[in-house]
């Protein structure tokens, strides 16, 4: 964990990208849209626990995608579960939405009964992730904030046609936007966890983005964030090469309305 601390959001990228590749020329292609790190959490001194989130779209002509399917594809893309690009896999540490398969072929798949509403498919023209790879449960002691806002020069239909390079390409204005600011010491990275139409020429971005818990600064709070980003956007209009609505921006429900008397 030391090693991925170090650079946090640089190796959540590289991860991410070996993932998408393995789902990209995979039997399952066709409806898969992306992938992004959400969490790394230390297992031994020289391993950790990745969890990412994954997203398939509905497409009524094709078969639907299972936690199954997903775990059987990414099984076999990474030979038995003990490769994934330079990095060498636990072969009994495979979870997809809380699906597993020991080891041991004699004995049943282990499916914990857990409530997942948050991975429940959703139709319609939503990008949205409907699968965690990985133990779905709180890894990090970071504090974590949904950021949500909406770009007005982006429509959902060109998001569909690269979702993956989309989402890697937003991720990384946000983690730029966060690592030159004020807050720079306590944050460790954004990914990406949805899309969903909001008209025909916008679509509406949600974000997760982590800070650490140090014990010698002052929390880290939504209205910081808030704040941070809105003037690193220029009062929420521009993000890159993105413009934004500036009456959009949400962290964790948190907005601030245009003056009521213009």
């Amino acid at each position: 964990i030391a090693e991925i601390q170090r650079n946090p959001s640089e190796t959540a990228i590289i991860i991410a990208a070996e993932i998408i590749d393995l789902f990209e020329n995979s039997s399952i292609n066709a409806t898969f849209s992306t992938c992004v790190i959400e969490s790394f959490r230390e297992e031994m001194v020289s391993s950790s626990r990745v969890t990412a989130n994954c997203s398939f779209q509905n497409v009524s002509t094709m078969e639907t995608i299972n936690r199954e399917k997903v775990y059987a594809t990414f099984s076999e893309k990474t030979d038995d579960i003990s490769s994934l690009g330079p990095y060498i896999l636990e072969n009994s540490s495979l979870y997809v939405n809380d699906f597993t398969v020991q080891p041991n072929v004699n004995e049943p798949p282990i499916v914990p009964e857990q409530n997942t509403p948050n991975n429940k498919e959703i139709p319609g023209s939503i990008v949205q992730p409907i699968t965690t790879v990985a133990v779905p449960i709180d890894l990090t002691n970071d504090i974590n904030y949904n950021v949500t806002f909406i770009i007005a020069s982006l429509p959902i239909a060109e998001i569909q046609r690269n979702p993956s390079e989309t989402a890697i390409i937003i991720a990384a204005e946000i983690i730029d936007l966060f690592e030159n600011s004020s807050i720079n010491a306590t944050f460790s990275t954004c990914v990406i966890e949805s899309f969903r139409e909001e008209m025909v020429s916008s679509s509406r971005v949600t974000a997760n983005c982590s800070f650490q818990n140090v014990s010698t600064m002052e929390p880290i709070n939504r209205e910081e964030v808030y704040a941070i980003f809105s003037e690193k956007t220029d009062d929420i209009s521009s993000l890159g090469p993105y413009i934004l609505e500036n009456s959009s921006l949400y962290v964790n429900d948190f907005t601030v309305q245009p003056n009521v008397n213009e």
